[in-house]
């Protein structure tokens, strides 16, 4: 590279610079960005990174609610149906099980997924969602989005009842029917609930052995209380008398309590809260035959001793009624009613809390594949043609502090021939795509070191790079050579390798940069002499390449 083309770059940078377009970011931090990506035919995700910091369990076949807004999430890059959307790993390998609860295109949106395991204290364990591919069918797997020790899991999203309507999402199977008239289908904590007048309106469940929960349990709820008066059913399976109830949970006037058999008598704990109306409540008491324990919102309120196994009846369960006995009804809403056969841990629930209030999960930005980018180059210092072959693939990532900042991450493979030597290079690619600084670095292949730096222009409208740097290479009698390159996106034409077709590329390119800078200059020349005087610099630089670069083309093009 010419010393007058080195310092109009140096100008260049400089002006940019004093217009505040950033940088490139340093090779570590774009080498945080995952060039992986799961499927070409998937064209955009996101990263969903889970917050546990407070939490040091490590939680295992988690089921991590994911609500999608238009916020967060954007519903014109999927299908209307939501058939392409995929939860894939970290490993950007394994795909995971998941299920709508609701999906409203262009609106609110509540799926489940199951996570294998997010790391107690961690910050960083995250998820892929993939979306982008019109072809694509849905694969929700309700059953298997719940793990091995949920016995029922009722989203009361229903908004048509009737006998068995009330479905149960795990394999068990256990749905259940409404009486009276509940209002189905209403607002819910997530999506929808179903609305209990206190007076006749429950959803009844037959007995099954998987409600049968003799060594243990949880029972979750999210309830929205209009009047909270005594002994009215949130959970209750039995018969309703001392002797034949397996297990309760109720609303009293002093807050909640669990109840059931033991020895043909009650059972009774209370557990003091208060009794706040009109706002969605999570409830949840847990049972492992030694100690019970209640929370509200993930927090615990209570832990009392209560030794002795869960009893056992062939009784009906009933939400919002006392099991096979007509009474015990909410005045209220409840939602996402869930039952497991052990004592979930304080972290669990927690945890279950924060994802089912939206508080556990942080979006990344939405980021598109770079499938292809191929190019040519030659080397300036000589007059016979150098070729330069590039197949590389990774990631453009939007920056979270600067969006209009597109940094590129890509791994492939370089094909160096030049008279004497031929060489095939892996390399890694980092840049960004506001004023390119690109590193090309060797990672293994060809027989001496390469390590290359370019500076450029990425057109956005022609949706390729040109750029001009030195190859650190060792050739006999040469030190580092200067190569110009012209890479592109796939599917887009490479400009054309004819005698002067690449010169007019080039020119094409400086005369946008030049023509860029006139458009700054205009607002800028208001700010004094000296920035008048560096624009006038800068500008005459900018002619300076378009010469230097057509002269190059005479001389060293066939």
């Amino acid at each position: 590279m010419k010393a007058s083309s080195a310092v109009s770059f140096a100008l260049a940078l400089l002006l940019l610079a004093l217009v505040g377009i950033p940088l490139a970011q340093d090779k570590s931090a774009l080498a945080a960005g995952d060039p992986v990506w799961w499927n070409d035919s998937w064209g955009y995700r996101k990263e969903l990174t889970f917050n546990n910091c407070g939490q040091s369990e490590n939680l295992t076949n988690f089921p991590v609610l994911v609500k999608l807004t238009t916020s967060n999430f954007n519903y014109s890059h999927c299908r209307n149906d939501g058939g392409d959307i995929r939860f894939v790993d970290a490993d950007n390998s394994t795909l995971l099980k998941y299920h709508f609860e609701k999906w409203t295109y262009n609106g609110d949106s509540w799926i489940w997924v199951k996570v294998p395991q997010i790391d107690g204290g961690s910050a960083t364990d995250h998820v892929w969602l993939y979306y982008g591919n019109s072809g694509a069918t849905g694969i929700e797997d309700e059953v298997n989005t719940y793990d091995a020790n949920f016995m029922a899991v009722w989203h009361l999203k229903e908004t048509t009842g009737g006998s068995g309507a009330i479905k149960d999402s795990t394999a068990n199977g256990n749905d259940g029917t409404d009486s009276g008239s509940p209002g189905l289908g209403v607002t819910g904590k997530i999506g929808n609930a179903i609305d209990f007048d206190g007076t006749d309106d429950s959803v009844t469940i037959p007995d099954s052995d998987s409600l049968d929960l003799a060594n243990g349990l949880t029972i979750e709820a999210w309830i929205y209380i209009y009047t909270w008066v005594d002994w009215e059913d949130i959970v209750f399976k039995g018969g309703g008398a001392a002797d034949n109830s397996d297990y309760q949970f109720a609303l009293v006037s002093t807050g909640l309590m669990w109840d059931g058999t033991l020895a043909g008598a009650w059972r009774t704990k209370y557990f003091d809260t208060t009794t706040d109306t009109g706002e969605w409540i999570y409830v949840v008491v847990t049972h492992d035959t030694t100690t019970v324990k209640c929370y509200r919102a993930g927090s615990q309120i209570g832990s009392q001793s209560d030794a002795g196994n869960i009893y056992e009846s062939t009784y009906q369960l009933g939400i919002s009624q006392e099991g096979a006995v007509a009474s015990g009804y909410i005045d209220g809403k409840i939602d996402e009613v869930r039952i497991s056969d052990i004592a979930r841990s304080a972290d669990w629930i927690k945890a279950q809390y924060l994802s089912m209030t939206d508080a556990f999960i942080a979006f990344g930005l939405e980021q598109v594949p770079l499938p292809l980018i191929s190019g040519w180059g030659w080397c300036l210092a000589y007059k016979e043609v150098g070729d330069v072959t590039l197949d590389l693939a990774g990631s453009m990532i939007p920056r979270a502090n600067a969006p209009e900042v597109v940094d590129l991450h890509l791994v492939g493979t370089l094909n160096f021939s030049i008279p004497g030597r031929t060489d095939t290079f892996e390399l890694e690619l980092l840049g960004t795509r506001v004023r390119s600084l690109f590193f090309l670095k060797q990672v293994e292949g060809g027989a001496d070191p390469l390590i290359a730096e370019f500076e450029g222009f990425w057109l956005v409208e022609n949706n390729y790079i040109a750029c001009e740097g030195r190859l650190a290479i060792t050739i006999p009698n040469h030190a580092a050579q200067p190569y110009a390159f012209v890479l592109r996106t796939g599917g887009v034409d490479v400009p054309s390798r004819e005698p002067g077709g690449w010169v007019e590329d080039i020119e094409f390119i400086i005369q946008k940069g030049a023509l860029a800078l006139d458009r700054v200059g205009d607002r800028l020349a208001q700010g004094g002499a000296v920035i008048k005087d560096l624009l006038g610099t800068v500008l005459t630089a900018a002619a300076v390449i378009v010469r230097e670069v057509r002269k190059l083309g005479e001389a060293y093009i066939p």
